[in-house]
């Protein structure tokens, strides 16, 4: 005779002990674990939470290991899973609520992102913004920066020969705001090394990519200054 205290009966022998556990509401079985639960609630609820399960719950169903469950939530309908945060949401409508809450998305495609940051890059990307700069070669550019690296590459038809060391030449000769050259650079061996300084007076900090810095918009520079000193700098290059 073997007994089963949980449901207070007993069996003949072992086989029909078994068949009970097996078919009982009232045990509730992880092989891999040896551990039997009275309610099915709670056995998923183990599922869910040991380390040695690879389990989805909205599918009932096991995987060999964690990638394989990841792979599962980003690839299989129905789920809505924030692979950041690595949860799984309730529903399109509920990853939509945790992304606003929790990271920076882009209003104009849906795109999350981790900072800030990337965000106000991914808005300034091609992405979104319209190449608008022109140059006078016929090209058009999304950035001043962009604009810049095009002469300093080579790879303007009109003017071949700027590279790099002329527009930081360039740039270095024109006056800002009425400031003059100081504001741009530092010393003398700083201009050489083309080291510009922050146009916006309360950032101190100098700078190889000047444009860059400005759309960063990382300091209190605005990008009607790069503007501006795209324009002197387009002149300088064609002399027009």
């Amino acid at each position: 005779m073997v007994d089963c205290e949980r449901c207070e009966r007993g069996f003949p022998h072992q086989s029909a002990y078994l068949q009970h556990i097996r078919d009982s509401r009232s045990h509730n079985i992880c092989d891999d674990c040896d551990k039997d639960y009275l309610h099915e609630i709670d056995l998923i609820q183990h599922y869910k939470g040991s380390s040695c399960h690879h389990y989805c719950a909205d599918c009932d169903t096991h995987f060999d290991d964690e990638d394989e469950l990841i792979h599962h939530y980003r690839t299989a309908n129905g789920h809505a899973y924030c692979g950041w945060c690595d949860k799984v949401l309730k529903g399109q409508r509920g990853l939509d609520d945790h992304n606003k809450s929790c990271h920076y998305c882009c209003r104009k495609c849906g795109r999350c992102f981790r900072t800030e940051n990337e965000l106000r890059h991914h808005l300034k990307s091609k992405t979104h913004r319209k190449a608008d700069i022109p140059c006078r070669c016929g090209r058009y550019f999304i950035s001043t920066a962009a604009w810049i690296l095009h002469f300093e590459q080579g790879f303007c038809p009109i003017v071949p020969n700027v590279d790099r060391y002329l527009v930081k030449q360039h740039v270095g000769e024109i006056e800002l705001c009425g400031r003059g050259r100081g504001l741009l650079v530092t010393e003398s061996s700083d201009y050489e090394n083309g080291i510009y300084r922050c146009p916006d007076p309360s950032c101190t900090k100098q700078f190889g990519a000047l444009f860059q810095h400005i759309e960063s918009e990382s300091c209190n520079a605005r990008e009607d200054q790069a503007l501006k000193l795209l324009a002197k700098v387009d002149r300088r290059i064609y002399g027009a």
